[in-house]
């Protein structure tokens, strides 16, 4: 059994590991943590994040800082699923951020507030979390490691503008299988989880954003959409369009004022 242990906690950590890039993803604490079933949270949090925003030169956008401010309200509920302990999370967060930075040497600054995109999720414990009522689970042996799956959905319904470049919410669903392990020693206890995020299309339409540029010609329009915005990871499929300017003159020519001599006509 200690083998078969083991064998199981080293395959969720090599799958955890597989990933070339790793980045932090959410401010949840012991979310494999078990919990005896049929109890109902319900929790309020704050988190205040601020930093460095780094912009493709081309964009002359220099110095830009941004700070964040999140506001959630939680609701948590745990029950029994196949034998083990399971719950179900929905989190509805609202924020203010602030954005500042050089535009062209110019000094610009913009704030949005307002909802974020809600959050859902279904988390069992695979091993190590067997579900357990409020009596059995007080007088039960913990483990020290736990292994646990999860599904987790962002909903599209943040404050979003296509014509903004900063938005507060994706406007579009992401889903995100999750695996993680926790693991306690003493009073210390470690915890990684992994996920893998699938993006649906923009709710709006193909279009994620629409960005207006001013280009002297439509060669430098071709320049900067190319290295600009198609040469980043990110940025699958990009459309261009032209606006050429048109001047119209407030005076009106005259025709009437025809020179008689023909050589010179």
């Amino acid at each position: 059994m200690r083998n078969n242990k083991a064998f199981f906690i080293a395959i969720v950590l090599l799958a955890l590991a597989w990933g070339k890039t790793a980045s932090a993803q959410d401010t949840e604490p012991r979310r494999w943590t078990q919990i005896p079933t049929g109890v109902n949270f319900f929790a309020a949090g704050y988190a205040y994040t601020d930093g460095d925003i780094a912009f493709d030169p081309l964009l002359q956008i220099e110095d830009a800082t941004f700070e964040m401010q999140s506001a959630n309200l939680s609701y948590i509920r745990t029950f029994g699923f196949l034998g083990k302990s399971a719950r179900v999370d929905f989190v509805l967060p609202y924020r203010a951020g602030r954005w500042e930075g050089k535009v062209g040497g110019d000094f610009v600054h913009l704030r949005r507030r307002g909802p974020g995109d809600a959050r859902a999720r279904f988390s069992v414990l695979l091993y190590g979390g067997p579900a357990e009522t409020p009596q059995e689970f007080s007088k039960s042996e913990k483990s020290n490691t736990v292994i646990g799956a999860a599904i987790a959905v962002s909903m599209p319904t943040g404050q979003y503008n296509s014509g903004r470049l900063i938005n507060l919410g994706d406007n579009r669903w992401v889903i995100r299988p999750q695996m993680g392990v926790t693991h306690s020693r003493g009073k210390w206890t470690g915890e990684l989880t992994g996920s893998i995020f699938f993006y649906a299309d923009n709710v709006a339409g193909p279009i994620d954003f629409l960005i207006h540029v001013w280009a002297r010609n439509s060669d430098h329009l071709r320049d900067l959409a190319m290295t600009a915005f198609t040469a980043r990871e990110e940025v699958s499929h990009i459309e261009t369009e032209l606006i050429f300017e048109h001047i119209r003159s407030a005076e009106i020519p005259s025709f009437t004022n025809m020179n008689s001599n023909p050589e010179q006509q």
